[in-house]
């Protein structure tokens, strides 16, 4: 049913399945510092086994991002969120 509704791109992330946010993160990490001068949040729905895979490659491209995680109602991470203070 959910390959029904959802794009391809979201349900095929690569063997750990954050593919298309780790290749976010790295054209973040890209942009000229004017372009982000006022600072950034990205908030992103992740599987609750995927914070780990995404906190170590967004604290080394984005050294002063403060990085956390929520939680869902059961208590399982669902939403990554990385704030980078502006430049």
């Amino acid at each position: 049913e959910i390959r029904q509704h959802e794009p391809r791109l979201a349900l095929y992330g690569g063997p750990d399945g954050t593919r298309l946010l780790r290749k976010l993160l790295a054209q973040l990490a890209k942009l000229r510092p004017r372009q982000l001068s006022s600072g950034w949040t990205l908030l992103a729905e992740i599987d609750p086994h995927q914070y780990r895979q995404l906190r170590a490659p967004a604290h080394r491209l984005f050294p002063e991002a403060k990085i956390r995680a929520v939680k869902d109602l059961a208590g399982k991470t669902r939403v990554v969120v990385i704030k980078n203070p502006p430049r």
